[in-house]
């Protein structure tokens, strides 16, 4: 994950190695690769930005709409034949968050608004998501609401990113929400598969 932010420092530092004849790589701490040329061809991945068709949606629910959203949205996307990973925040292992980033062509985030605000670890994970910088081509919102919102402005403004698709749900998907969900599922297919 160090990487993503300093893609272009590690390209670099792969351009210069790529002409020696390396038998083991021995950092002063971390891990000693004896076959080295698996792990280099990994950096060269991560650097050059390669992704995987996979979609991952981090969530947090505070009523278990949101989770109930996030359940038919990974369900959908499964059935189109594409990888999706779910995150709950509440009990997310970080390792394995940033791990996902690396890799994912699309990510979803999905929140319920709280006072007007996305839940605290939504902004969290956005900030994250800004920090590192991660490969990802497509970032969709999924805000669900009871009265007031100004989520999407917050997250937009946070991630600092074009998000591709926001859909805004009034506590419980309605026939008119479900078909923007299902929309939502087509619109990261039909990226996906470009």
């Amino acid at each position: 994950e160090i990487m993503m932010p300093y893609r272009q420092s590690a390209l670099n530092a792969l351009n210069k190695i790529s002409n020696f004849d390396i038998k083991i790589i021995a950092p002063s701490h971390g891990v000693i690769y004896t076959n080295p040329s698996k792990i280099i061809e990994k950096y060269k991945e991560w650097v050059n930005g390669e992704t995987k068709k996979k979609v991952t949606i981090f969530y947090i629910s505070a009523w278990h709409h949101t989770e109930d959203i996030v359940k038919y949205l990974s369900d959908r996307i499964n059935e189109k034949g594409i990888e999706v990973v779910v995150h709950n925040l509440e009990v997310a292992d970080i390792n394995k968050v940033i791990k996902d980033l690396v890799d994912s062509s699309a990510i979803i985030i999905a929140t319920p608004t709280i006072v007007e605000n996305p839940h605290l670890l939504i902004i969290q994970i956005a900030y994250l998501i800004r920090i590192l910088r991660p490969p990802t081509k497509y970032i969709s919102l999924i805000v669900t609401y009871g009265w007031a919102s100004v989520v999407e402005e917050q997250l937009k403004n946070i991630l600092n990113r074009e998000i591709l698709k926001t859909v805004k749900i009034n506590v419980k998907p309605l026939e008119n929400d479900i078909k923007n969900l299902n929309d939502l599922v087509e619109e990261i297919y039909n990226k996906l598969n470009q």
